[in-house]
């Protein structure tokens, strides 16, 4: 019996080591199973918080756009009060931009994409930045030439004058000027007349030639252009300004040429990306600011450029000065004593692409002079000034050259951003193939 009793307790023994051995077996694998639910709670807990985090962040960087793209608005606002609408037209067509850019970051964080959301409110922030520095500027600049203009606007009380004669021609008129617009093609008569000085100029003979390095291809002349011409007079502040407009659109171009006559000086600004220009244009009707803008040209190569013509003949001989006007201007002068006829152009023109962005390219001029007999038998010059663009495919190009009388010369002042942008490539002072389309109609003196 009790050899049953022992063999039993031992059975059981055994048993309990074996139940014992089993669970000691079992128990870490259900430990590690608890470890990894865990860990995979807390992985989950942590992406969560990091979305959150970022979505926080790009909440912040579209919350400090919005109140930046506000403050770039309000500036926008104050200084038309004080410059007129005209010199802000650039800078607000890149706080829409700006502004664009904004409401795809709003898009894009409600697509939960909060670093690309982040990302753009950040450019969005820079791009209205970009804006107040310019708005600035333009008020700093406008303060700067106020008291240079303050005897002008005292002189300058009445309006411009215009008149249409019988030929449809219009007729400019201020108190030293008379300037008169060709209705049958681009072409500008100016009379000068002050303290006892007379001169005589026109512009004329706008042309633009495509050519390469070894030729011309083919040139447009504008005089034989059928051009549709509009005339406007508006009112900006204090300011009055005259726009005459020439059109022309055929199959093989689009052009426009708009000529801006201005009461008083004024401050303007180009903007193309990350880059600016900020110049003043003389008021007096002293001088006429060109936009010239060639929407469509059917090109001959895809390697050639063009160029535009203007000729300059005056009814007196002066000396020939180059000037650099700014960072990113230039003129040439006519000097005559303390009275001078100028061409000054932008050394870069501006490339619209179809999408709305914009770039600067380099503008290159040529010139040529000569002394011509005029029909009351005196000495005078001509001038022959090309403008040549590289080649601009499908984009639209737009430049701003200017011509006038310098009788009180303003200070140009620039703003320069992106300086590799802005980078000037100088004037070549000499005859190039496309000015040997220019010749003179009246007789050559000497060369």
């Amino acid at each position: 019996m009790m050899k049953k009793i022992l063999v039993a307790t031992l059975v059981a023994v055994l048993m309990l080591g074996t139940i014992l051995t089993v669970a000691r077996a079992v128990e870490p694998t259900n430990i590690n199973e608890e470890d990894e639910s865990e860990h995979k709670e807390s992985e989950i807990q942590d992406k969560q918080e990091e979305e959150q985090e970022k979505a926080e962040q790009a909440q912040e960087a579209i919350r400090e756009a919005e109140e930046k793209l506000q403050e770039a608005s309000n500036k926008i606002e104050k200084a038309k009060q004080e410059v007129g609408n005209e010199p802000l037209a650039d800078i607000e067509a890149l706080w829409k931009e700006a502004n664009n850019t904004l409401n795809q970051a709003k898009a894009t964080y409600e697509d939960k994409n909060y670093e690309e959301a982040e990302q753009l409110a950040d450019k969005a922030e820079e791009q209205a930045d970009r804006v107040i520095d310019l708005v600035e500027n333009i008020v700093d600049k406008a303060k700067e030439t106020e008291h240079e203009t303050e005897e002008e606007d005292e002189e300058v009380t009445e309006d411009l004058e215009t008149e249409e004669d019988v030929n449809g021609n219009l007729h400019v008129i201020s108190e030293d000027n008379n300037l008169e617009f060709k209705k049958e093609e681009p072409k500008i008569e100016f009379q000068y007349a002050k303290n006892g000085t007379e001169i005589e100029f026109e512009a004329k003979d706008f042309a633009l030639t495509e050519f390469n390095n070894t030729k011309i291809l083919k040139t447009l002349e504008f005089d034989n252009i059928p051009w549709n011409v509009t005339y406007q007079k508006t009112t900006e502040g204090n300011n009055t300004i005259i726009t005459v407009t020439y059109h022309a659109n055929t199959t093989e171009y689009e052009i426009t040429l708009i000529m801006h006559v201005y009461q008083r000086s004024v401050t303007l600004s180009s903007v193309s990306g990350n880059s600016s220009v900020i110049f003043d244009v003389d008021g007096g009707a002293d001088e006429v600011k060109f936009d010239l803008i060639v929407s469509r040209w059917t090109w001959t190569s895809n390697s050639s450029k063009l160029a535009m013509l203007m000729k300059v003949e005056a009814n007196v001989k002066g000396n020939i000065e180059l000037k650099s006007a700014g960072i990113d201007e230039d003129k040439i002068t006519i000097k005559l004593d303390s009275i001078g006829i100028k061409v000054d152009w932008v050394k870069k023109a501006g490339v619209i692409w179809p999408n709305g962005t914009s770039e600067f390219v380099d503008v290159t001029v040529a010139y040529k002079s000569m002394e011509i007999e005029t029909e009351e038998g005196k000495v005078g010059l001509e001038l022959n000034v090309n403008f040549t663009y590289p080649h601009f495919g499908t984009n639209k190009l737009i430049h701003d050259p200017s011509i006038g009388i310098e009788d009180d010369p303003l200070h140009y002042i620039f703003t320069l951003i992106n300086q590799e942008l802005l980078m000037g490539t100088g004037i070549m002072a000499i005859a190039v193939t496309v000015a040997a389309i220019a010749l003179s109609r009246r007789k050559t003196i000497a060369i």
